[in-house]
């Protein structure tokens, strides 16, 4: 038998081919996207948990031990003299907390303890080691979930943020730049 040889003209890409190509690359895009909006999303829900799970350790400590977290002198309140003791009392006394918990889950820095004795935001005190968080579309997500989403100083019954002007029914994803976040776990 003899071997036909057939030769192939390719001379270029058909229009099928193209249009299949930037279809492919567009649905890569768009799965990039959307995972990218799911790692924030969770980033915030991981943040909003925390700060609940750490209140939560301060009530149960408070219900076992008549007392504060760190109020080794049982006067109420944790003084700055005692802010160390606070976290040495969630973490090794109620079982329900990890160092780990101390890291906060957006920007990987250490929760600080820190406290106000004066009204109306007297109270246990978490601020973010730096302060500064980005994008403050965060802060205010967290502050919708967990509050009444108004901040400082026109509301903010548990949240503190120094975002200067959005309100419960801003639109957190326009929010730009960056903020200091306090947040009040536990009043006074």
């Amino acid at each position: 038998m003899k071997k036909r040889n057939i030769i192939h003209n390719n001379a270029g890409i058909t229009l099928l081919e193209l249009a299949i190509v930037l279809l492919v690359i567009g649905i890569l895009l768009a799965l990039a996207i959307r995972g990218s909006e799911l790692i924030k999303s969770a980033k915030e829900k991981a943040l909003y948990n925390k700060l609940r799970k750490i209140e939560t350790a301060i009530n149960i400590f408070q219900d076992k031990y008549d007392r504060l977290p760190g109020d080794w002198n049982r006067n109420g309140k944790v003084d700055w003299y005692e802010q160390w003791k606070f976290w040495y009392d969630l973490i090794n006394k109620t079982g329900l907390l990890t160092v780990a918990d101390r890291k906060d889950p957006i920007t990987g820095r250490i929760l600080v303890f820190s406290n106000s004795p004066r009204k109306p935001y007297d109270g246990i005190w978490l601020e973010i080691q730096g302060y500064r968080i980005e994008p403050r579309a965060y802060i205010c997500k967290i502050d919708q979930k967990y509050d009444d989403g108004k901040s400082w100083p026109t509301g903010g019954s548990r949240i503190f943020t120094d975002t200067w002007g959005y309100w419960p029914s801003a639109d957190c994803n326009s929010l730009k730049g960056t903020v200091e976040a306090n947040f009040n776990v536990y009043r006074y």
